[in-house]
Order: C-alpha cells, then sequence, then structure tokens
C-alpha cells in the first residue's frame, strides 16, 4: 500500500508510543504530535479503514500487522537519514528536521543506495 506523508507521521508516532507505553490512546497521539484530538481521531478513522490500526472498545489505538510494518519502514528510513546526515557534520537538531522532510520523498531505491553507501564509509573511518 502506498502512503502519504500525514498517515506515515501518525503511524511513526503511534510505533513511537507504544514502544514508550503498552496503552496508546488519540489524546496521546495528539500530544506526540501537536495536533487537536479532531484531527488525530480523523486521521485514525482513515488508518482504520485502510486496515493499519485497530482501536479497542477502551479506546487504544493498536498497530496492525501491516500498520507496524509500515511504521517500521518509515522509522527505519528516517533514522537511517538522521544517522547520514549526522555523518556528513550537519548539526543533530537539523538532520533531524531535514529528516522528517526527507523520509517521505526517497524512493525505497535511493534509501538502499544511500544507506549502502553510507555503511561503507563509515567502516573505512
Amino acid at each position: 500500500m502506498e502512503y502519504n506523508e500525514s498517515s506515515e507521521h501518525y503511524l511513526k508516532a503511534i510505533l513511537t508510543l507504544v514502544s514508550r507505553k503498552q496503552n496508546v490512546h488519540a489524546v496521546d497521539i495528539a500530544h506526540e504530535m501537536g495536533y487537536t484530538k479532531a484531527s488525530v481521531s480523523r486521521a485514525l478513522k482513515k488508518l482504520k479503514e485502510a486496515g493499519d490500526v485497530c482501536i479497542g472498545k477502551d479506546g487504544a489505538v493498536r498497530l496492525t500487522p501491516c500498520g507496524y510494518a509500515a511504521a517500521r519502514k518509515v522509522s527505519g528510513t528516517y533514522y537511517d537519514i538522521v544517522r547520514i546526515l549526522v555523518s556528513i557534520g550537519v548539526p543533530e537538531a537539523i538532520a533531524r528536521e531535514d529528516a522528517c522532510r526527507m523520509e517521505h520523498a526517497l524512493s525505497e531505491e535511493t534509501h538502499r543506495s544511500l544507506t549502502e553507501y553510507f555503511s561503507q564509509e563509515l567502516q573505512r573511518c
């Protein structure tokens, strides 16, 4: 499935929150992302319809296997880009901001090539 930038941000935020606490609710996502609860509720409805999240009777948001895989992919891309940018001298705060924008624009092929190239370069150091 192809995700838009907004969906990827939500999935990554949910994955981040799940790593910190067992039960994640819409209010937690809103706080994490700096969005209103209403905006989060609309996004969660779309993610649920797409089969990426399920919402329990207690309101807990859980990633489905497909949602988890997508969240892991975008999160991995983000951290790879941060690592690459920092390795070439970009301050970490700027690298995180840039990586947040870049993670959505890179093709899988470019991501893989960059990661392979910089992995080899870092091994030489």
